[in-house]
């Protein structure tokens, strides 16, 4: 599996991690960063242009920062997220008037362990704990190797205390971990300080 992080590792929010092998390309999040104006356009060829070869986007959950862009990719690819996450974009698009209302409504749904094949690639929505409801990590399974993506999660929430066995159970050893951590570095503010916190995870899944 070929992995590019296209766009999360020198801002906050407007993540956007591609997934590819030699017969499928996916797609994890496309957002607004949360620190450059709302809907600032971000181009990958292929994705936001004409000629798509992208099979599908995967949303791990409905704030701005995952999925502010998402009418910006190309009408002919599928766009995945929770069932009530789809919901919830749904109710405040038309709220706003938002001129993304119909793409969301087209938007395909998951629910929690069902996979997903996408060509190739496998991918398992498994349900986590976010200040957002109906939030994912994506376990992606391909040509023999496993990539877990955290997407947004918490361990001091209300499903927080899942997240631990969730990965031990449905996950294991993997061959990548994709970490998103916006506040990892206020550990006053979490159930786990950030070193705590990174280790436990490193456990589980060596």
């Amino acid at each position: 599996m070929k992995i590019i992080i296209h766009r999360g590792t020198h801002q906050i929010g407007g993540c956007i991690t591609e997934i590819g092998t030699d017969k499928a390309r996916i797609i994890i999040d496309f957002g607004s960063e949360l620190d450059a104006p709302f809907n600032k356009p971000f181009h990958i060829d292929g994705v936001t242009d004409k000629g798509s070869d992208c099979d599908a986007v995967f949303f791990s959950h409905y704030h701005g920062d995952h999925t502010g862009l998402l009418e910006t990719v190309n009408a002919d690819i599928p766009l995945y997220i929770g069932e009530a996450a789809k919901r919830i974009l749904e109710i405040y698009s038309n709220r706003i008037r938002s001129a993304s209302k119909e793409r969301i409504s087209s938007m395909k749904t998951f629910t929690p362990l069902a996979a997903v094949k996408v060509g190739d690639i496998k991918v398992t929505p498994l349900l986590t704990d976010h200040s957002a409801y109906d939030a994912y990590m994506f376990l992606i399974e391909a040509e023999g190797k496993k990539i877990l993506h955290t997407g947004d999660f918490r361990s001091h929430g209300f499903r927080g205390k899942a997240l631990l066995p969730t990965l031990s159970k449905y996950v294991g050893k993997v061959d990548a971990l994709i970490l998103e951590g916006t506040a990892l570095g206020r550990p006053q503010a979490a159930y786990m300080t950030e070193n705590e916190l990174k280790y436990r995870i490193k456990e589980v899944l060596d």
